[in-house]
């Protein structure tokens, strides 16, 4: 759940911030905080004006963890209302990406039928570096065909929910051989940071979130984390399908989206 907060820490310090995820118990934060802040008594105000008080509990690379000690009948009803509007959208996300996880499958199973790739190219992990890259980006022999036949389904993706980010083919290892267009600019010799966000197709993403997202068996995975674009950190939900190839798993369909 992504909500826009204010924190106040007393003596007029307030901290603008989003949340990451929520319950009747406490959140889980976005903002300018350290360890030095555990412990501290702080009132919220969400962007819809409800009010909550409740203490720091802990700090980690995935925000600030706060503990409610204070929530009142109206701010109740608030929290619980977006815990279903959010539940109902994460399972139309969901629906959508077991369609297209299908749709992924089935072209994977015709490009092995009229031979345009073998099932070793598919499945190894040979994966050849592309020479002055950074962040470093990688060829695979089945690549010019999910160019021309992934990107039509990944595409149209992106317009059937107004929350979704990308959508996105990955292997068991996290390697993203075709991307939404948006995301598979040529890359720019020495700026690295702007490659980042803007160049993120042929890539390894064997972080934490991308190797959860490749690896996933589940009929479908619900993750949030922050997304590095290189000059920004983007806070994504995201959902993970798997894509299964004559029986075997090849990856996941990742589809990342905002709350």
């Amino acid at each position: 759940i992504a909500v826009d907060i204010n924190v106040d820490f007393g003596n007029g310090d307030v901290r603008k911030g989003v949340t990451a995820d929520m319950s009747l118990a406490g959140l889980l934060a976005r903002i300018d905080a350290s360890e030095k802040d555990r412990n501290k008594v702080i009132s919220i105000t969400m962007e819809d004006g409800t009010r909550l008080k409740g203490i720091v509990k802990a700090y980690s690379t995935l925000g600030t963890h706060i503990q409610f000690t204070e929530v009142d009948d109206a701010a109740t009803q608030v929290i619980l209302g977006l815990l279903k509007k959010t539940s109902e959208h994460d399972e139309k996300i969901a629906g959508l990406g077991t369609e297209l996880a299908a749709d992924l499958g089935r072209v994977l199973e015709s490009g092995l039928r009229n031979q345009e790739f073998s099932e070793d190219d598919l499945f190894n992990t040979r994966y050849e570096p592309i020479p002055d890259t950074d962040p470093k980006q990688f060829m695979t022999p089945y690549i010019p065909f999910t160019d021309r036949n992934f990107t039509p389904l990944q595409e149209a993706m992106l317009n059937k929910d107004e929350h979704i980010v990308f959508a996105a083919g990955v292997d068991t290892n996290g390697y993203l051989p075709t991307h939404n267009k948006v995301y598979s600019q040529p890359q720019r010799p020495g700026e690295p940071a702007w490659n980042m966000g803007n160049c993120r197709n042929r890539r390894i993403f064997d972080d934490r979130a991308g190797l959860m997202a490749g690896r996933n068996t589940k009929p479908h995975l619900l993750q949030t984390y922050f997304r590095d674009m290189g000059d920004s950190v983007v806070f994504m939900k995201e959902c993970d399908v798997p894509i299964m190839v004559n029986g075997k798993q090849w990856g996941n369909l990742r589809i990342g989206y905002k709350s």
